[in-house]
């Protein structure tokens, strides 16, 4: 999610900040840092803007919804144990689920391209123009 994207955008260990993440300490440390402030808002609209500039360099390099996918596993065999014994989730299920991904970030549900309000909203449209036809 939008916590472990931030963490991604960041240098340092991700496992050891995702470990104690609280967005007040970990903006406070990139501010001190940089010089920049950063509070909760300014880091989730950073993980927005990453999460959505690497959407469209998947687009550019010919990534559709098809391709947001599970391994074949995953939506073919039962949970061995656990509260979720015997239960699986069906392609019908990840479609759902992909729909209401795409349409929370602001793309389109059935192609998964970033909607040209959302690119917008982000700072994202000079960057990325021509990418999608």
């Amino acid at each position: 999610g939008r916590k472990q994207i931030s963490l991604d955008s960041i240098p340092g260990c991700t496992l050891g900040l995702s470990r104690a993440f609280d967005y007040d300490i970990i903006g406070e440390g990139l501010s001190l840092l940089t010089g920049i402030p950063f509070d909760k808002e300014s880091l989730e609209c950073t993980a927005d803007r990453t999460l959505t500039l690497e959407r469209m360099y998947n687009i550019r390099e010919g990534m559709t919804r098809k391709d947001d996918t599970l391994p074949m596993r995953l939506l073919t065999e039962t949970l061995p144990d656990g509260p979720s014994k015997g239960h699986r989730l069906t392609a019908e299920d990840l479609n759902v689920m992909l729909s209401d991904y795409y349409r929370l970030q602001g793309w389109d549900e059935s192609t998964g391209v970033p909607s040209d309000e959302r690119l917008r909203e982000l700072g994202l449209t000079e960057m990325v123009t021509g990418i999608v036809k």
